[in-house]
């Protein structure tokens, strides 16, 4: 290799290099470790670790520690020590790295202990989003995020029930719209600083929003937000916007699963994260149905089951309320063979079971699920205890319903079934319990 080949090469890697050091200092991903508080945090302990506050762990220490809500640090009283953050704060210059880690656990303090008012929760989260364009240069993007998840996160819940002076939920005061708006205009700020990397857990903004509700304002940020190029478009983003879209924009919600789908979060395996895909497909299909766009439902079912693999109980559903008899005769197909999964075959047969029981003149309903099941049960194959526990008791009920009480005491037999209850969880236990009593209920009957 020649000298400036070399040269260009080492000038190359140097950039890099200097390229992930900047994203570290501003991301500082926390550490996996938690830092433990004193068991008696005096009022010099905790001022040491506000001075220092930009530390790994200390944050979160004092945030699910001493401000955590609980009596479990003795020592300082909660008010002495959130007038001693609040004096450390004044202290520090807006937009610092420093400023914005004290906001954050003053926001959090303010929501979690009863001996803060909740207007200073109001304000430490109002102050640091309107500030949060300035996260990056600061040192620190990891801050806000954790703030802006925080606050997403008591909107969602706590503030349902904390109340404020007046007696009104938290939930509804008027600063909370505001505030949830500046949140939105800091995530997409945030998003921007940091080329669409997240660090920690997303905010939840579908709980958010379906709890508290999205103004016009807020509907007419999300949609600057969306049309916004130097905005990354990412899975979550476009999540939230649909939250907000869903109820008065259909449309515009339906045209973002679309530009979602081919976003959909990996694991490090580079698989996709099936809870979060459940999830985003089934409120994608809940929609078209709202909207009576039946075909368009069945099709992205479709679309959920070649990319997880699952769902034939979902599109079999589907199938049946449409009068696809021709596509639900085909899921049955797939149902009934021996490598079919057992979770996906009870699930179509509890559909069969509840649509028939809507409708008992439709015997074919009745007749498909006797024979899913009695297939499955029948064939040479590994079934799970609760699986093969709640089939039993799907085609015993069926069959009971259908005065076929000697079919019913086979069905119910789980006499040759090795388990162990303690083990089960409750559905497995109700379906263990109903079984018994279905058998003493046919007990005496010919």
């Amino acid at each position: 290799m020649s000298p400036y080949h070399r040269n260009a090469l080492f000038a190359l890697i140097a950039a890099l290099l200097l390229r992930f050091h900047v994203v570290a200092l501003a991301v500082e991903p926390p550490r996996q470790e938690r830092l433990r508080l004193p068991a008696q945090l005096d009022a010099a302990s905790l001022q040491k670790h506000l001075d220092t506050i930009d530390q790994p762990g200390i944050a979160s220490a004092l945030k699910l520690g001493y401000f955590g809500g609980r009596a479990s640090t003795q020592g300082l009283p909660v008010a002495e020590g959130f007038a001693l953050l609040k004096a450390t704060l004044e202290k520090e210059p807006v937009a610092s790295k420093r400023w914005f880690y004290l906001q954050n656990v003053r926001g959090w303090a303010a929501f979690r202990c009863k001996d803060i008012s909740p207007d200073e929760g109001f304000a430490a989260y109002g102050e640091l989003f309107d500030q949060a364009g300035k996260a990056k240069a600061a040192g620190t993007v990891y801050a806000p995020q954790s703030a802006l998840d925080d606050w997403v996160a008591a909107v969602k819940g706590k503030l349902g029930y904390l109340r404020g002076e007046d007696g009104a939920r938290l939930r509804d005061d008027e600063r909370t719209a505001g505030v949830l708006l500046k949140a939105w205009t800091a995530y997409a700020s945030l998003l921007t600083q940091t080329n669409g990397r997240w660090n920690g857990r997303e905010p939840d903004w579908k709980g958010a929003i379906d709890r508290a509700g999205a103004t016009e304002e807020f509907t007419a940020a999300v949609e600057k937000t969306l049309t916004d190029t130097t905005v990354p478009k990412t899975f979550y983003l476009l999540s939230g916007a649909i939250s907000v879209m869903r109820n008065d924009k259909p449309d515009r919600a339906l045209e973002l699963f679309t530009q979602a789908k081919p976003l959909l979060p990996k694991d490090k395996a580079e698989k996709i994260i099936a809870r979060v895909a459940e999830d985003f497909f089934d409120s994608w299909v809940a929609l078209l149905n709202e909207q009576k766009k039946t075909i368009q439902a069945i099709i992205v079912a479709r679309e959920r089951l070649a990319t997880l693999g699952s769902g034939h109980a979902k599109l079999l559903k589907l199938q049946l309320e449409s009068k696809d008899e021709a596509g639900a005769a085909a899921t049955l197909g797939v149902l009934g063979q021996s490598d079919a999964p057992e979770a996906e075959v009870v699930g179509a047969a509890q559909v069969l079971n509840n649509l028939w029981e809507k409708d008992r003149r439709n015997e074919k309903l009745a007749s498909q699920s006797q024979a899913l099941l009695q297939g499955f049960l029948e064939a040479a194959r590994q079934r799970s205890a609760p699986v093969e526990i709640e089939a039993r008791y799907r085609l015993g009920w069926l069959l009971i319903e259908h005065k076929k009480t000697y079919e019913a005491r086979a069905a119910l037999d789980i006499s040759r079934l090795r388990f162990d209850e303690a083990s089960f969880d409750s559905s497995t236990q109700f379906f263990l319990k109903t079984i018994r009593a279905l058998q003493a209920q046919i007990a005496t009957q010919p």
